[in-house]
């Protein structure tokens, strides 16, 4: 319980929108999405190949990757921005 996030109110917005509707607003330096993933691991943590990682973001990240074309080895100097879910610290070390 020491490592998750305080409670916080936010929000965020995300509108997704064909090229054809991005087009017919006349929307300026549209950002494209090229790659998403998603995954899940055992929940019950007994379970899991390793306790302390989070395999669940790895496969998800795999996924996205390639989706976008992207060699998850070398991405780092393949993206410039990533942001991540932050609940708990033990997400970045995955």
């Amino acid at each position: 319980m020491l490592d998750c996030c305080l409670y916080s109110e936010a929000s965020a917005a995300l509108i997704l929108a064909s090229e054809e509707k991005v087009k017919e607003l006349k929307i300026e330096n549209p950002i494209w999405i090229t790659g998403v993933g998603a995954a899940n691991t055992d929940c019950f943590i007994g379970n899991r190949e390793e306790i302390g990682r989070l395999y669940s973001n790895v496969y998800a990240a795999k996924a996205a990757y390639k989706m976008a074309g992207l060699d998850y080895n070398k991405i780092k100097q393949q993206i410039d921005l990533a942001e991540l879910h932050d609940a708990f610290s033990g997400h970045y070390l995955s």
